[in-house]
């Protein structure tokens, strides 16, 4: 009888993937409380084609237990996720530091990159302000 057992019913408990990043599906494990059920194989793709899978972890960032296909998990207790970790493969330029930060967490750059546009946008305008005082001043 496991820990979650109640009249002989098993508690449920499930395994469920997170493509942190990525794409797709791939599929989960559904089982009972105790179950020690094996790391699936990765069905999830990534946009990025500089993009390649490197493993499960339980933690989104990438800071918990890491797991390979295959890998026995820990018994289960209830829902567990385990995250897409990706890394830049080999020949490909790895990004700065902190967009690397931010691919790990599923952010993305959009916020920057709009960030950094609209600072571009502003500066022009003021460039072209000043130039126009300047004529009229001239």
């Amino acid at each position: 009888m496991n820990i979650g057992d109640v009249s002989n019913a098993k508690t449920p408990a499930k395994v469920t993937y997170d493509p942190n990043g990525g794409e797709g599906q791939t599929p989960g494990y559904d089982g009972h409380v105790g179950d020690t059920p094996e790391a699936s194989e990765n069905k999830f793709t990534n946009k990025d084609e500089c993009k390649e899978f490197a493993g499960w972890n339980t933690q989104k960032d990438g800071k918990g237990k890491t797991h390979q296909k295959g890998d026995q998990l820990d018994p289960l207790t209830g829902t567990t996720i385990l995250y897409a970790q990706w890394k830049t493969k080999d020949g490909c330029p790895a990004a700065p530091a902190a967009l690397q930060e931010l691919g790990k967490t599923g952010a993305g750059i959009t916020p920057i990159a709009i960030g950094m546009a609209a600072a571009t946008l502003l500066g022009a305008c003021l460039m072209i302000l000043r130039r126009q005082r300047h004529v009229r001043h001239a």
